[in-house]
């Protein structure tokens, strides 16, 4: 579960470099 969440986070993380 941590790791799908750390996974997610970084998803959302790399969304935001992107804007």
């Amino acid at each position: 579960l941590m790791m799908q969440s750390t996974i997610m986070t970084r998803n959302v993380n790399r969304v935001h470099a992107y804007y």
